[in-house]
């Protein structure tokens, strides 16, 4: 399973990921990343199918607050939609 280093910059507000197929690559990056990176930053290793799942997983990292906020509201409209419970 791949390899995803997350590097957030939170001045800018902005994630960067790369994607790893070997262990050792991977805990190398995060290693000097760790070392390089200022401290405000977040930099996060994660093992996972695929980015498009990261992203879905940890949406903070990529959407804004709004764009967050929209995609539950569809997810739960849709919910009780299907459940029968809103009205179209």
């Amino acid at each position: 399973m791949p390899y995803f280093l997350l590097y957030y910059d939170n001045d800018e507000d902005r994630a960067t990921v790369r994607r790893f197929d070997e262990r050792d690559e991977a805990y190398a990056a995060l290693t000097q990343g760790t070392i390089d990176k200022p401290s405000e930053d977040e930099l996060v290793l994660f093992i996972t199918d695929s980015e498009e799942t990261l992203r879905r997983t940890h949406p903070r990292y990529f959407y804004t607050e709004i764009e967050m906020a929209e995609q539950a509201a569809e997810r739960i409209l849709s919910k009780y939609s299907d459940a029968g419970l809103v009205a179209d």
